[in-house]
């Protein structure tokens, strides 16, 4: 539906790539200094882009490493998870710098559904994962001349491993795209 809503508006669907990092709040799952590191890319529509408050929903595709590491190396993932991120929120311009540039933060609740993940590792902490998370994300951005800037960090309320309290995974990610 969305997207027959902001099909002909002019800078309308974002397009975005970039980097992604999470900790799940279970020390054996993330154990201290430890993340979980990889990519996304992204789809992001927006209704009434030119006004100074807008409605967004999006879809990303996030392929994480599964072991936590001590590492920041977003590429070099063997065993990975991967998910499906939707967003629905709100988008506020705080600045706005002419008609395609502006500064702007942005509030979401996400639904997160986890596609798959390494089950049979031997040196895993957890093999049964709830199938979707969900949480409350925030970010800030910038549109400059049709490229943008995100940042956002998510931070999960429902657990993800099966049976275990206080399991939650939290996120950022930093991304760069293209608007059409």
């Amino acid at each position: 539906m969305m997207a027959f809503c902001v099909y002909g508006q002019q800078r309308g669907i974002q397009i975005s790539a970039g980097f992604a990092y999470a900790e799940n709040t279970d020390i054996l799952m993330t154990p201290d200094t430890k993340a979980h590191t990889g990519i996304f890319i992204g789809l992001t529509s927006r209704l009434r882009p030119s006004k100074r408050f807008s409605i967004y929903g999006s879809v990303k595709y996030v392929d994480l490493e599964f072991i936590a590491h001590g590492s920041e190396d977003y590429f070099t993932r063997t065993e990975t998870m991967k998910w499906t991120k939707f967003r629905l929120g709100g988008v506020f311009k705080i600045i706005e710098i002419n008609k395609s540039s502006n500064i702007r933060l942005q509030a979401a609740i996400p639904l997160n559904l986890l596609l798959s993940f390494p089950d049979d590792l031997v040196n895993a902490p957890y093999d049964r994962f709830n199938p979707f998370t969900t949480g409350v994300a925030f970010g800030v951005g910038a549109d400059l001349w049709g490229i943008t800037i995100d940042f956002e960090y998510e931070i999960g309320v429902l657990d993800q491993i099966t049976n275990v309290s206080e399991s939650t995974f939290n996120y950022w990610d930093l991304g760069v795209g293209v608007m059409f």
